[in-house]
């Protein structure tokens, strides 16, 4: 294999487990969305579930607790379209080769 395709298609390869590492830390701390949700609104007080619901939402916890939700989902965005643009970055190396290699082949 060529050196730049194998070069392109280790960094291809590392990404995936970059994406694979963030992945798992967003979607557990996702997971728990529900749970935290329900033991805040245990402890809210109110006199009506929409009140309640309320003053779960306006928490400084579930506030703390969404804004982390949104940098981890921010951070495995950015990697899966980094991941995507490693790739085409293969894509592209293994066209261009192809085409040398079909040009040298013309034109030997």
């Amino acid at each position: 294999m060529d050196s730049r395709l194998q070069e392109r298609l280790g960094k291809w390869h590392k990404q995936i487990d970059t994406v694979k590492d963030i992945e798992d830390q967003y979607f557990a701390y996702e997971a728990t969305e529900k749970s935290l949700e329900s033991d805040l609104f245990l402890v809210a007080e109110g006199s009506s579930i929409q009140e309640r619901m309320s003053k779960v939402h306006s928490s400084s916890e579930w506030k703390d607790f969404k804004k982390k939700h949104a940098e981890l989902k921010t951070e495995y965005n950015s990697a899966r379209r980094q991941l995507e643009l490693k790739i085409k970055a293969y894509e592209a190396e293994y066209l261009t080769m192809k085409l040398e290699a079909e040009a040298v082949q013309k034109h030997p």
